[in-house]
């Protein structure tokens, strides 16, 4: 069975998801954090000014919000119309932006805790207790699949008969769009649960 990448490179070219912006975004915050985690381990005399500026990187709570408003955007287009397959409409391109700076915000986050963990490698810091070095890469290897299969989603959804040729049969499009549906009552119950939780802890 022959694979044909060309499709897969089409719709990657004409997506706005665009792997190599967040990459390239990604390398100059990873330059910034190590220079800035180097400062904080070494405890020189610019290590808080270093840890503003890496806190201020730090937005999981954005992260959060405008991911999920993206999801829930594509996933509920998706289900209830169908395919995206202008990416230019006003709403859509607005969902786009918004699910563009979730997922910035989320490699930039990615990237600062590959740079805390290289640094920690490079200087022989000894984390204090709770953290060890073990669990430093248990979670920035998790954050770094997280945050790929966050990517590899919002591509999915960008998916569409201009390019992909099954799914311009029409039934490749419903298992599709029941696959989508089944996503988007998964992630509200979840996102629904967990405001509940959060709500009734106050």
């Amino acid at each position: 069975m022959h694979l044909d990448p060309k499709p897969i490179k089409d719709l990657y070219q004409a997506q706005p998801f665009k792997y190599s912006e967040f990459f390239y975004f990604s390398l100059g915050i990873y330059a910034i954090a190590v220079v800035c985690s180097l400062l904080i381990f070494t405890k020189s005399a610019l290590d808080e000014l270093a840890f503003t500026v890496i806190s201020e990187q730090l937005a999981p709570v954005g992260i959060q919000v405008f991911c999920s408003i993206g999801i829930i955007f594509f996933t509920s287009k998706i289900t209830f119309q169908g395919p995206i397959e202008k990416y230019e409409v006003p709403i859509t391109k607005g969902a786009i932006w918004i699910s563009k700076l979730g997922v910035g915000l989320l490699f930039t986050y990615v990237s600062i805790m590959l740079a805390s963990l290289t640094t920690i490698l490079l200087s022989g810091y000894q984390p204090q207790e709770p953290f060890s070095i073990e669990l430093v890469v248990k979670i920035t290897a998790s954050g770094v699949l997280v945050a790929h299969f966050i990517y590899a989603y919002f591509f999915t959804l960008m998916a569409n008969g201009t390019y992909l040729p099954n799914f311009r049969k029409p039934k490749v499009v419903k298992y599709f769009r029941v696959l989508v549906c089944v996503f988007l009552i998964i992630f509200l119950a979840r996102t629904g649960l967990a405001l509940y939780i959060e709500i009734a802890n106050l």
